[in-house]
């Protein structure tokens, strides 16, 4: 489609969707889908377009009060569609944060929750529906804060399976994914010393290493590289005098700018 969607969510606890349609210059379809969320300073939605139908599938939570459900909706192109519900069974808290990956070359997303009570769930959608109870899994009762955005997914985009990392004490843990079973792997770790602030990876379009870019609560900025296999020993030396990220937003990233070489951006303590 010839047209960008956005979504927004204001100091009210409002999520407001648009959409942007090229051909005729102007923005409609605004979609007011929660008036609840839990509070403005966690993004409590996400949007991923599906690759291959083009197709948008929006998450936010509906509530604030604590209950075992998200809301998401799709936006086809033309409409959206009626309420879906997702039973995420995480009954402790509200939803703070979401976020979608959408795998290239197909319809695939992966969907990240994480609750007010420190839980962390993934839930993989399939195109049509998401593929519970089989391949979701609560990933952690315990990650640490709420209130930062700690965790991401990736895709491999060679093999298709998937890489998370997420918070856990003081230390880096993270888990693979594949489409067929046992679809998660057992919990590995990386002994940080600090409780885990903020995370970002980047997948090689071209094979299946990702990038893995993390800072913890001491504003230590640590790289490391996704093989496919295992994450690759000798990483670069700790930088330990970094600006550290907001409350609810991250400066740290990682991209890749050919294939062999990928960038690490962080911001120098000033």
């Amino acid at each position: 489609y010839d047209q960008i969607i956005m979504g927004a969510e204001d100091k009210g606890n409002d999520v407001n969707i648009q959409i942007y349609n090229a051909s005729a210059a102007q923005w409609g379809n605004l979609l007011e889908v929660s008036t609840d969320v839990l509070n403005s300073n966690s993004r409590a939605f996400d949007i991923a377009v599906e690759d291959l139908s083009g197709d948008a599938l929006i998450v936010y939570e509906n509530n604030s009060l604590a209950d075992t459900v998200v809301s998401y909706r799709i936006w086809n192109g033309t409409r959206y569609s009626s309420l879906g519900t997702l039973v995420t069974g995480l009954s402790s808290g509200a939803i703070r944060w979401a976020s979608l990956t959408p795998r290239k070359g197909s319809d695939d997303i992966m969907l990240l929750i994480h609750d007010n009570a420190g839980d962390l769930h993934a839930f993989p959608w399939n195109g049509t529906a998401f593929d519970t109870p089989s391949k979701n899994i609560t990933l952690s009762t315990a990650t640490g804060s709420n209130l930062v955005p700690h965790f991401a997914f990736a895709w491999e985009e060679a093999s298709g399976q998937g890489l998370v990392v997420y918070a856990g004490g003081t230390n880096l843990n993270y888990r693979t994914y594949s489409p067929t079973p046992p679809y998660w792997s057992v919990e590995a770790t990386i002994a940080l010393g600090n409780a885990l602030t903020a995370t970002s990876l980047c997948s090689d379009p071209s094979s299946d290493y990702i990038g893995i870019i993390v800072q913890d609560g001491g504003n230590d900025v640590n790289a490391r590289i996704w093989d496919g296999t295992q994450i690759l020993a000798s990483p670069p030396t700790e930088d330990i005098d970094t600006e550290p990220s907001g409350a609810n937003n991250v400066n740290i990233d990682c991209v890749w700018y050919n294939s062999s070489t990928a960038l690490f951006g962080f911001v120098n303590l000033n």
